[in-house]
C-alpha cells in the first residue's frame, strides 16, 4: 500500500503485481542455499512492470528518493540481473531487498518484455519440474 502512495506521484506507466513463491520454488532454494526459511528474502514481495528497460532506472531512482525520506523503510541491496541475466534461463529483472522492522522484502522491477520472458520460464518450469 505503502509503494502504491509513493507511485501516484511517480508520473509514469507501471503495473503493480503481488508476488509469492510457490512451495517446490521454496523447497528447492533452501536446499540449494542450505539456509533456513527465516533468512529467506523472497517469500512474499511485488513486481512493479514499467514499459520499457530504460524507465526500470527511473523507477529505482524514484524509489531511492522515496526510501531516503521514509525512516521506518531501508534498502539493504540492489542486485540488477539485466546485463547478463541471472541464470541459463536468461531472467533480466532488478531486485530491490527492503527492510522494515526486521522483515525483509523483495521488490522486482522490470520491463515488460522482461516481465514476460520471466512468467514463460516460471511456467515452463512448473511443467517440466526445472
Amino acid at each position: 500500500m505503502e509503494l502504491q502512495r509513493w507511485l501516484h506521484d511517480y508520473g509514469g506507466r507501471y503495473y503493480i503485481a503481488q508476488r509469492l513463491k510457490r512451495k517446490p520454488q521454496i523447497v528447492r532454494k533452501l536446499r540449494r542455499l542450505s539456509v533456513r526459511l527465516t533468512q529467506l528474502q523472497d517469500i512474499g514481495g511485488c513486481r512493479i512492470i514499467v514499459d520499457q528497460n530504460s524507465d526500470v532506472d527511473k523507477l529505482i531512482a524514484f524509489i531511492e528518493s522515496n526510501i531516503e525520506a521514509n525512516n521506518g523503510l531501508k534498502l539493504n541491496r540492489i542486485t540488477d540481473y539485466r546485463d547478463r541475466g541471472r541464470d541459463e534461463t536468461g531472467y533480466r529483472s532488478v531486485h530491490l531487498i527492503l527492510e522494515r522492522d526486521g522483515k525483509a522484502l523483495e521488490l522486482q522491477i522490470r520491463s515488460r518484455i522482461q516481465h514476460y520472458w520471466a512468467e514463460s520460464i516460471e511456467r515452463t518450469s512448473v511443467i517440466y519440474g526445472y
